[in-house]
């Protein structure tokens, strides 16, 4: 039986323009980056802007 994947699981969801810096959680997982990490998990609530972190954090390492 095949499970049906959601549309919105394949794509980066759009930039919200109220985002918020988080110049301190910014630092964090670039930190987990150059650690050779293979995996980190960002919990939080919904809404709380895991998306936008991870992209910013995609944009800030595309520009290095």
């Amino acid at each position: 039986m095949s499970t049906p994947v959601l549309a919105t699981k394949l794509f980066i969801a759009a930039r919200r323009p109220e985002t918020v810096a988080r110049p301190h959680l910014m630092a964090r997982l670039q930190q987990a980056l150059d650690s050779g990490r293979k995996l980190t998990v960002i919990a939080a609530a919904a809404g709380s802007g895991k998306n936008d972190s991870r992209r910013r954090l995609d944009h800030h390492a595309s520009q290095q």
